[in-house]
């Protein structure tokens, strides 16, 4: 093993490595990635996805790892593996465009159990059964890479209607991948500001008569409006690569939201909406 003070040397040279390949984001020699392997192209990226389109799947919680000639009969062999704490073949090996790929989970499993072994923690301390079955999804999910099994959690964080901590996790913006497809893991703890929200409560009272001084004619709105859980909120933490200044939770596919300071969660049944004041205690 490397003593410490070496790692911290070529560590330094990374971190300040100008070289024009490592100074953006990108596939094979255009750019850096750890969610494709180094020997993926553009090319590759456009078969994973129509590969995708073929399987209805979603990039948020897997990478894609390449083997040249791993296949069988030379062909490419392409490895989607999913992020979970325990490790599986999920389906059959399939050829499609004369290149193999085969579907796994258990990437990042270390790391996955331990976020699990404290969720199943937080569980205990759930206040509502909407809160406890939220977390009941998110561990089925980081255990088994499961997407719709975060989907599901989701569902019940929108239901979770006025909390006094509010609180998400997961494989959740795709800025980093080079392709636009790959989530960062990230969470955040937020207390809610009571005072604060009460004001937002006074719009969300008169947001269907504001609703009618938009700029576009009634065409444009939903028929029935679908009325917010409007709070303030003060974060506690926020776990990620940083603070930023507006979100999308969740991105994939059936669920819209918005978040700019306004947190807002929107799908067919429900809308849930936060103001986040970003407040780092």
């Amino acid at each position: 093993m490397f003593p410490a003070s070496h790692l911290l040397i070529l560590f330094s040279f990374q971190q300040f490595s100008l070289s024009d390949r490592e100074k953006q984001l990108g596939l094979g020699d255009k750019g850096v990635t750890t969610y494709f392997t180094p020997n993926c192209t553009n090319e590759d990226s456009d078969l994973v996805n129509r590969f995708f389109k073929l399987k209805n799947m979603e990039g948020y919680i897997n990478r894609v790892f390449k083997v040249a000639k791993g296949g069988e009969n030379g062909r490419d062999l392409f490895e989607i593996r999913h992020a979970a704490a325990e490790s599986s073949v999920i389906g059959d090996r399939e050829v499609f465009e004369n290149a193999d790929f085969v579907i796994t989970a258990g990437d990042y499993n270390s790391l996955m159990h331990k976020v699990n072994e404290n969720l199943l923690k937080a569980k205990d301390y759930g206040s509502n059964e909407d809160e406890k079955s939220m977390l009941e999804f998110y561990i089925q999910s980081f255990k088994e890479g499961s997407l719709d099994a975060h989907k599901n959690g989701s569902r019940h964080w929108i239901k979770n209607k006025g909390p006094t901590v509010e609180t998400y996790i997961g494989f959740i913006e795709t800025y980093r991948d080079p392709v636009g497809m790959r989530g960062e893991f990230e969470g955040f703890v937020a207390m809610v500001n009571k005072e604060q929200s009460a004001k937002f409560q006074e719009l969300v009272d008169n947001a269907e008569n504001l609703l009618t001084y938009l700029p576009w004619p009634k065409e444009f709105e939903k028929d029935t409006f679908l009325r917010p859980d409007f709070t303030s909120l003060d974060v506690l933490a926020f776990a990620g690569s940083g603070i930023p200044a507006g979100i999308n939770i969740p991105n994939c596919k059936f669920f819209v939201a918005s978040y700019f300071y306004i947190f807002f969660f929107r799908s067919q049944e429900f809308f849930k909406g936060t103001i986040g004041t970003l407040t780092i205690w």
